[in-house]
């Protein structure tokens, strides 16, 4: 029933990042994407062998509704992932001083990683410049709410499996 929970938030940021986001003159260009911080928290906080098809699929929904280059979201989420599992060896995952800066750090990289790509693949006069603009801002906003969109998904998924735990004990009788 994890799977459900990932599936609803998943959608629920998918949802908010294509219409909330971006149509929002302020937020549209600053805000960072919304579903880096579920990578973060899949890769922080939860088993590998649960959340690695997770960020795949999530990867793939989002290459096929954005207008980047197909597979760039997915080997961003893959990779971003796959560090942070790596990094998690090293550094406790709940270190409250990790906390703020994981998932600004991880809007870096994304960003860094989409840049790069850009300025290889697409020459384009004027974009980095802007793109730093909006690097810093979307690296300030995610220091900001980083560290909640952490802890809200956190406290989510405590409720979404005491709900889980509680209907099927009352599905199987335990609860009457």
């Amino acid at each position: 029933m994890t799977y459900g929970f990932y599936l609803l938030v998943s959608v629920l940021l998918v949802v908010l990042q294509a219409t909330v986001i971006q149509l929002s003159p302020f937020l549209r260009d600053t805000f960072y994407d919304l579903l880096i911080p579920l990578v973060v928290y899949l890769a922080l906080f939860r088993p590998r062998r649960e959340s690695l098809a997770v960020v795949i699929l999530l990867g793939l929904v989002v290459d096929s509704l954005s207008g980047a280059p197909f597979g760039m979201f997915t080997t961003a989420y893959f990779w971003l992932f796959m560090s942070l599992k790596w990094i998690t060896q090293f550094l406790h995952a709940s270190n409250t001083l990790l906390m703020p800066v994981v998932v600004a750090l991880a809007v870096f990289v994304e960003n860094f990683f989409f840049a790069v790509i850009i300025t290889v693949f697409v020459p384009a006069q004027g974009f980095l410049p802007r793109a730093l603009q909006s690097l810093g801002a979307q690296f300030l906003w995610a220091l900001v709410t980083g560290p909640l969109f952490l802890l809200a998904l956190g406290g989510a998924h405590r409720r979404w499996n005491r709900w889980v735990r509680a209907r099927m004990r009352v599905r199987n009788g335990a609860g009457v």
